[in-house]
């Protein structure tokens, strides 16, 4: 199966037809910011969607909630992607 990992065989072969490619996410556009900005303004645009995104905000049986998952998980990967390039250069 995709994704499985075989010790004797390392991890499992993917093909294209297992994955479902999702469209590459602008970064910068997830955390509302401009491409110029500074580790600290990454920070403060994380922090705020985050508390705006976050799925825990609404009731656990409310339709959103899917959404709001997936959209905090954007912001998360913006976020950490982006500050880590930010720190390296």
């Amino acid at each position: 199966m995709a994704g499985e990992f075989n010790a004797r065989m390392g991890p499992a072969q993917v093909t294209d037809q297992t994955i479902d490619a999702a469209p590459p996410i602008d970064y910068y556009a997830a955390l509302e910011i401009d491409s110029k900005s500074s580790a600290q303004q990454i920070r403060e645009a994380y922090k705020k969607a985050a508390l705006r995104y976050h799925p825990d905000r609404v009731a656990a049986d409310s339709p959103e909630r899917a959404s709001r998952t997936k959209k905090f998980q954007q912001v998360n990967d913006a976020y950490y992607t982006l500050v880590r390039l930010t720190l390296k250069s």
